[in-house]
């Protein structure tokens, strides 16, 4: 239930993703928790598009949210181009920060805590309000970085690791989307209190499409990113299922750097337009209706810090298959669904065998009551209300 107005705290997000006019998409994560936590607070975001084509400031007032849309050019001032690209990245982002910052000071007044939305770049803006105005800031992370599987923290130089983990330190707590992530975080050295607040997932309403003919349908949605997804993993296993049966299609939603490579491989096994079929990028209010279709979902992925579009496939009632790659785990039981190793083709191609068989004996209405009860907008908004509230004490 919204909270009446004279009670409402007023919250700075500062993210480091978020939709926007080039990248439609990007960050939509942050935007739902935004949305969540709009529910109980006054709620502004401030969203730097760095490397833009052209310098620019969207206002947007929608759904109750103030945002404001900075579109930057990278400096060409000769100080910045001798400086690392990760300095003129910080300063490029505070530089563009601090004229967002002005908008929503002179329109929204000034916030009561800032929810920091991925520390890399956002969490110099909101340490720097901490150490200019004494703003009280948290972090929420999403960023794969800080995984083994992806090592991009630990390639940063000295200086950068400790400058992260002094923003890190300075933060009220730090939230992640999974214990997982968590759990890095700390081996990284980026110590504080931790909660684990999930992304928001919330099934929209649509009307299911009729299947076009009588096949089990298998969906995996994804940007088509190998090293990270395996799809070509889920290819060799419907290839290897494809000996034993025929009775079902996977349908693969997405698009990305890798979809040649793989539609390539799927040719060569005679499985393109037969058994497995591309359906390329599909706007997110037509996506709904893949999930609604299909029979259960498959994710394969090496590594995750939550997957949102398994959670996704939960909320629309359907089992899912999936690996034990970061976040899945840590929702995926046997009243919804399987678990596998990640890279294991053998326990991929049984899974998907067993589940053709038995999607059917998986209560819809029950995985649907399960997700909502974790991933729902009022529950996610809930929980950050009350973080909000213990840091303020």
């Amino acid at each position: 239930m919204d909270l009446p107005e004279k009670k409402r705290l007023k919250v700075l997000f500062i993210a480091s993703w978020y939709p926007n006019k080039e990248h439609p998409v990007s960050g939509i994560f942050i935007k739902k928790h935004a949305m969540a936590v709009s529910k109980y607070c006054n709620v502004a975001v401030l969203y730097i598009h760095l490397g833009s084509i052209e310098d620019s400031i969207d206002v947007i007032e929608e759904n109750g949210i103030l945002e404001v849309i900075v579109y930057k050019k990278l400096s060409t001032h000769r100080l910045i181009r001798y400086l690392s690209n990760q300095m003129a990245q910080y300063l490029g982002n505070l530089h563009a920060s601090l004229m967002g910052y002005d908008i929503i000071y002179r329109k929204f007044g000034k916030p009561d805590l800032v929810h920091c939305n991925v520390l890399l770049y956002a969490g110099f803006v909101a340490l720097y309000l901490k150490l200019r105005y004494g703003m009280v800031y948290i972090l929420t992370e999403h960023w794969a970085g800080y995984l083994n599987e992806d090592g991009t923290f630990k390639k940063r130089s000295s200086l950068g690791k400790a400058f992260m983990r002094f923003i890190g330190k300075n933060a009220a707590v730090i939230t992640t989307v999974s214990g997982k992530l968590r759990d890095a975080m700390i081996a990284c050295g980026i110590n504080n209190q931790y909660f684990v607040i999930p992304n928001v997932v919330d099934a929209t309403e649509t009307k299911c499409r009729k299947k076009n003919n009588s096949k089990k349908q298998i969906l995996h949605v994804s940007l088509l990113k190998d090293d990270i997804k395996n799809v070509s993993g889920i290819i060799e296993a419907i290839k290897d299922l494809s000996m034993k049966r025929r009775d079902f299609e996977l349908h693969i939603v997405g698009s990305g750097v890798d979809r040649e490579m793989l539609e390539i491989l799927s040719e060569k096994y005679g499985l393109l337009n037969r058994m497995v079929f591309f359906e390329g990028m599909v706007p997110v209010n037509e996506v709904a209706g893949f999930f609604c279709e299909c029979d259960f979902f498959v994710l394969n992925s090496n590594f995750e810090t939550f997957s949102v579009v398994t959670a996704e496939a939960l909320a629309y009632g359907k089992p899912v298959i999936a690996t034990r790659c970061g976040g899945p785990e840590e929702f995926v039981n046997s009243n919804c669904g399987i678990l596998i190793e990640p890279r294991d083709n053998n326990g991929l191609v049984n899974a998907m065998n067993y589940m053709l068989d038995n999607f059917s004996t998986y209560n819809p209405e029950d995985i649907r009551e399960y997700a909502k009860n974790k991933f729902s907008s009022d529950v996610i908004g809930e929980a950050l209300f009350s973080i909000y509230q213990k840091v303020l004490k």
